[in-house]
């Protein structure tokens, strides 16, 4: 004996022809929110560290083919991300060479 096939129910068609794609649609706004979330805030700190770095480069000097720099300390302090003690930062010239 033959069994007919049954015809999905509406609701099972509803969940594979709404829902799946609204999850899908939901995922790729999530990313594109992340992505343009992630390129704000990066440009805030850039924007954040540009001020105290163009001082620090006011500071640097050249006496007898050595730089000299003397920091100021809050300067040193707005650059300063971890709040450690500990700060490294160096100054290259325009050949990509070390400086200080």
């Amino acid at each position: 004996m033959l069994v007919p096939e049954r015809e999905p129910s509406l609701y099972g068609r509803l969940v594979w022809r709404l829902l799946l794609p609204l999850i899908g649609l939901s995922i790729l706004s999530g990313a594109i929110a992340y992505f343009v979330a992630i390129d704000a805030t990066t440009r805030a700190l850039d924007r954040g560290l540009m001020t105290p770095a163009l001082r620090m480069v006011r500071q640097l000097s050249m006496r007898a083919d050595q730089a000299t720099f003397e920091a100021v300390r809050a300067n040193i302090n707005a650059v300063r991300a971890d709040g450690g003690e500990d700060l490294s930062f160096a100054i290259f010239d325009a050949y990509s060479n070390r400086i200080y």
